[in-house]
C-alpha cells in the first residue's frame, strides 16, 4: 500500500485534522480518544473525561503509558459498544475530529489542552506478504 498524499478528509500534513465546534464541546463523563496513529489506519485509546478546568481536560484516572510529558492528538470519542465484564469491562469507540493535544501522561491521570492538535509526522508504510 502506497499513499503519496493525505486522505481527502484531512488537511495537508503535518497538522492534525480539526474538528467541528459541536465535537469540541465536552464535559465530565464524555469520551476522548488519545490518537496513537491517524490516517488510512487509525489507532486510539479512549478514556472518560473526569473534569475540565478552563481549557485543560483531565481524564482516565490512570496513565496511558506513564510517559510523562507527551504531545498526542486528543480527539472526541464516541462509544459504539460496551463489553461488560465483572473482571474488566471495556468500550469499543470511534474517534472523531481532533479537539486538542494530550500534554501529560501521569500515574494518576492524563491531561490535555483543548484547541489545535500537535504537529504530526507524515509516514508512508509498505506492507508486503508473499501470500497476496
Amino acid at each position: 500500500m502506497r499513499r503519496s498524499s493525505p486522505p481527502s478528509d484531512s488537511l495537508p500534513w503535518p497538522a492534525a485534522p480539526p474538528t467541528n465546534d459541536d465535537e469540541s464541546k465536552i464535559g465530565p463523563g464524555d469520551m476522548i480518544g488519545m490518537d496513537l496513529m491517524r490516517g488510512d489506519l487509525s489507532l486510539s485509546a479512549g478514556c472518560t473525561v473526569t473534569i475540565i478546568r478552563e481549557n485543560r481536560v483531565f481524564a482516565c484516572g490512570h496513565p496511558l503509558f506513564s510517559f510523562g510529558k507527551v504531545a498526542l492528538p486528543m480527539s472526541r470519542g464516541h462509544v459504539v459498544l460496551t463489553l461488560a465484564s465483572a473482571m474488566a469491562s471495556t468500550k469499543i469507540m470511534n474517534s472523531g475530529g481532533v479537539i486538542g493535544t494530550l500534554t501529560q501522561d501521569r500515574t494518576t491521570a492524563v491531561m490535555g489542552v483543548l484547541g489545535p492538535g500537535p504537529q504530526l509526522i507524515p509516514m508512508d508504510v509498505d506492507f508486503r506478504t508473499p501470500y497476496l
